[in-house]
């Protein structure tokens, strides 16, 4: 067998024997494993599945309680053994292609490839009977996929937090996309077979099915708010939740013809109400959202952190993950799409954080990071290396890969170590754009980013050059790339851009991976003129603990590095090595 067919299903036996049917017709069924998880259905339904599996050669398994949809598609992945494995919708019956199709198409595919999205056509002509339908692709439908087994164990396959049918294929595509390219095959056609909708009760779970929508859109966002554009017109949940509130009467009538709306008039009648059930739900929900956002207590970056080794790096007798995460600005964060306002405050974190602990046991530790050394620019690096081997200073010094890879660079790179300096590695080309993002990183795959690390990591590069930090470009890198990193780097040094995809999180902190990640943050990430105006130094007077000071070379370069060093003179006694944060 080559290939495993996973159907979840939940009392709906009469479905579900339509494709199961379907399946078992096909020419190479042999090479198929169909394997059917029933989701606790009630007793009489549950018992119909196990008779049909049985009479048709079909694999049947069974949760013990009803889970929702990726509990259930979990539990046929764990009987599964296939490199492969598809999964279909109980309501969808595929053509006498399909398996064939399949087959071919796993057997022939870029080993790139992790994911195969087939096409759905829906059928029927209710107003509910087309809107699970994917006719060009990029809607990652769990009805009609199949993904490589090894990617989908390498993700912890669906996140069985999203409750209900709702988001959980887009938060699987979403990290799935992270580990290589999944294509669109229209000839892997299924049918969808026309929904079966009760009106009066489904009138009446209008309530919980918006809560239950949004909570899951919430969850999405959350955990993959760098990727979420790629699902939604919306940048961010907010923008999803604002066209929920607003416009969903509009939308719900927008996607139907009008042909459909006066055909069925009682339906019609019945999704105007529910529409209104719909958005008038989501308005009264204001107020957990908001709430949930300020506190986002099921938060994925937090949990990687190994915090009794946190706690011995802040030489503390005990922390939590909550300590390690900024104080938000409410008002500042509801307007900075207006002001771009900082939404978090550092200052103040860091001042409780010293506050709750001893200043004489946690002494101020300053780190040095002088960011975008690009050598191709002809900057004046003779005065740079005048300034600051004149008081010989440990700094971060940050080069991308492509200079670093450059033996004519090599020189001047091993001269910036000799007055201090550490090379960091500061992605590859500083290039690239991620939806809504200018990153380099976040539009690389895991195995992107690992092809780059070895070009420079395992290359011809002196040993004393090999960077044991990495700075993103754009300080923008998301929870998964920076666990992926640790194999390579002692130290990741993330930044301001990099919060709203680590929970908020500061340092540094001790990773479950063995590195250590320390980001920058304002008012600590701007030129040396604008800091020394800002007040930021004077704050440090008030805490304790681990700060990273963060500048730009083309910036110091503007005053001749006047600025830079008085700052050097003022924080040299606090200044530290970054060596200091390689776990051992």
């Amino acid at each position: 067998m080559k290939l495993s067919v996973v159907i979840p299903t939940f009392n709906r036996s009469a479905a579900l024997r339509m494709c199961l049917v379907a399946l078992t017709k096909q020419k190479a069924r042999q090479e198929l494993r169909i394997i059917v998880a029933d989701d606790a259905s009630a007793h009489g339904e549950r018992r119909r599945n196990r008779e049909l599996c049985r009479e048709l050669g079909v694999f049947y398994c069974c949760n013990d309680a009803n889970r929702g949809p990726a509990a259930a598609r979990n539990i046929g992945i764990a009987h599964s053994a296939e490199p492969w494995i598809a999964f279909l919708d109980d309501d969808v019956c595929v053509d006498e292609t399909w398996c064939g199709r399949a087959l071919h198409l796993i057997q022939t595919c870029p080993a790139d490839i992790v994911g195969i999205e087939g096409k759905i056509i829906a059928t029927g002509d209710g107003l509910w009977d087309r809107e699970v339908e994917n006719l060009h692709g990029n809607l990652f439908l769990t009805g009609n996929i199949i993904y490589k087994r090894e990617a989908l164990i390498g993700s912890g396959g669906f996140d069985e937090n999203f409750r209900g049918p709702y988001c959980e294929d887009h938060g699987l595509a979403a990290d799935m996309l992270l580990r290589g390219r999944i294509v669109f095959e229209p000839a892997l056609c299924a049918c969808h077979q026309p929904r079966v909708v009760k009106l009066a009760k489904y009138l009446m779970s209008s309530v919980r099915r918006a809560r239950t929508m949004l909570d899951s859109e919430f969850y999405l966002y959350c955990k993959f708010p760098d990727r979420y554009h790629r699902f939604r017109y919306a940048h961010t949940f907010w923008g999803t939740y604002k066209a929920f509130c607003l416009k969903n009467i509009y939308l719900t009538f927008k996607r139907r013809s009008i042909q459909s709306c006066l055909k069925h008039p009682l339906q019609c009648i019945m999704l105007l109400a529910i529409a209104q059930v719909e958005q008038i739900t989501a308005l009264a929900l204001a107020g957990r959202y908001l709430s949930a956002w300020m506190r986002r207590p099921n938060v994925p970056f937090l949990k990687n952190i190994d915090i009794q080794e946190t706690a011995r790096l802040w030489k503390m007798p005990s922390v939590t993950h909550r300590d390690f995460r900024l104080l938000a600005n409410p008002l500042n964060s509801l307007l900075f799409p207006f002001f771009k306002k900082t939404p978090y405050t550092y200052v103040k974190t860091l001042k409780r954080f010293t506050r709750a602990n001893s200043k004489e046991a946690l002494p101020l530790r300053i780190f040095i990071r002088i960011d975008d050394m690009f050598l191709d620019k002809n900057y004046d690096y003779d005065r740079f290396l005048q300034c600051f081997g004149a008081n010989p200073l440990p700094f971060l010094s940050v080069f991308t890969g492509h200079d670093l890879a450059s033996k004519a660079n090599w020189p001047l790179m091993k001269t910036i170590g000799a007055i201090g300096g550490t090379v960091a590695l500061h992605g590859f080309s500083h290039q690239g754009k991620f939806g809504p993002f200018n990153s380099e990183i976040l539009q690389m795959t895991l195995p992107d980013l690992d092809r780059a690390c070895r070009t420079v990591m395992e290359g011809a590069v002196p040993s004393e050059l090999k960077p044991f930090v990495f700075v993103p470009p754009f300080n923008a890198i998301n929870r998964q790339q920076i666990l992926y990193l640790s194999k390579y780097f002692p130290v990741i040094c993330g930044g301001p851009e990099t919060a709203r995809f680590t929970d908020n999180c500061f340092g540094p902190v001790a990773l479950a991976t063995g590195a250590t990640y320390f980001p920058v943050f304002q008012p600590f990430c701007c030129p040396a003129r604008t800091m020394l105006h800002s007040g930021a130094l004077e704050s440090l007077e008030e805490v304790a603990g681990y700060i990273c000071l963060s500048f730009h070379f083309k910036d110091e370069l503007a005053d001749d590095f006047e600025s830079l060093m008085t700052i050097f003179d003022r924080v040299s006694a606090q200044i530290t090595s970054w060596e200091y944060l390689i776990r051992r």
